[in-house]
């Protein structure tokens, strides 16, 4: 997942990435063991990304995770270039098309 989130990156400068979900599953705060939060932080482990996490099941990150901004929907989907659905969070679902705006989307939860 990380290397295709790389490729859609490649292009752009300075590229923001939005991380919808980095809990361990759907629906749930459990951020413990979480792939999804795994691969948000290898994404930040690169100074040229800004990430931006949005879990609607916390009100802040773990102190102990670096170089990712708790963001609400709204302004993830306002300011990223990509797009990676990493968990199927019931708020996720219901996307229109127009939300996204013309931005790389990719959707490894099959929503």
């Amino acid at each position: 997942m990380v290397e295709k989130i790389e490729s859609a990156a490649k292009n752009i400068k300075k590229p923001i990435i939005a991380c919808l979900g980095i809990s361990f599953k759907p629906n749930i705060d459990d951020l413990r063991e979480s792939p999804a939060l795994e691969i948000t932080k290898k994404l930040a482990s690169n100074n040229n990304y800004q990430i931006l996490a949005v879990e609607p099941n916390i009100e802040e990150l773990p102190k102990n995770i670096n170089n990712i901004t708790l963001s609400s929907l709204q302004k993830a989907l306002d300011s990223a270039h990509i797009i990676a659905i990493l968990v199927k969070h019931n708020e996720f679902i219901d996307f229109r098309k127009s939300d996204f705006n013309n931005k790389k989307i990719l959707d490894f939860v099959n929503i």
